[in-house]
């Protein structure tokens, strides 16, 4: 019986294949193009949207050989693509665990798992703590004397012209040399 819920939970499992764009060595990028667009049968702007340098998800919550069958295909016209877990997988998994404990069956957020797919890496505003909620390292707060430095105004030299070394200019005789 044990064995029967690891064989579905394996069967149920989905994978997206993501593609931005990378090349494997040794091909130019309008061979791999043209051979993506011969294989999978793709016109030019669709091709151009490909290697575009963005992530893009290929194909969605389909089965394993599914998704080797296509990255093979990928492999094979010079293309480098990751096969990775649905992200459908994930909100599966969350929403059988809520509905244990949620007994009226009512799903909590359907359009998470839609949501959390179609995001895209950001960045964040200026001073954002980029690390909220992680652990940073207490550091000492060692005081630092300043009150010997000096600001001047743009333009102006930083060093004295008395603390300023004095290079003597070298001589050298070029006389001898010539243009032809």
């Amino acid at each position: 019986m044990a064995n029967e819920g690891k064989e579905q939970e394996n069967t149920d499992t989905t994978f997206d294949i993501l593609f931005r764009g990378e090349l494997t060595p040794g091909n130019s990028l309008e061979q791999v193009q043209a051979r993506v667009a011969e294989s999978f049968k793709l016109d030019e702007a669709a091709v151009e949207q490909l290697f575009s340098g963005a992530v893009v998800s290929l194909k969605r919550n389909i089965d394993r050989a599914t998704a080797e069958r296509i990255y093979q295909r990928l492999s094979e016209a010079g293309a480098v693509a990751k096969i990775v877990p649905s992200a459908l997988n994930k909100s599966t998994s969350n929403k059988s665990a809520s509905n244990k404990s949620n007994p009226s069956n009512k799903p909590a957020n359907e359009s998470t798992a839609d949501q959390d797919a179609n995001k895209a890496f950001t960045l964040a505003p200026l001073g954002s703590d980029v690390l909220e909620g992680a652990a940073t390292p207490e550091q000492n707060q060692e005081s630092i004397p300043v009150d010997h430095l000096g600001l001047e105004p743009i333009g102006s030299n930083i060093v004295e012209e008395d603390e300023a070394e004095t290079i003597e200019p070298v001589v050298v005789d070029t006389s001898h040399l010539t243009l032809e």
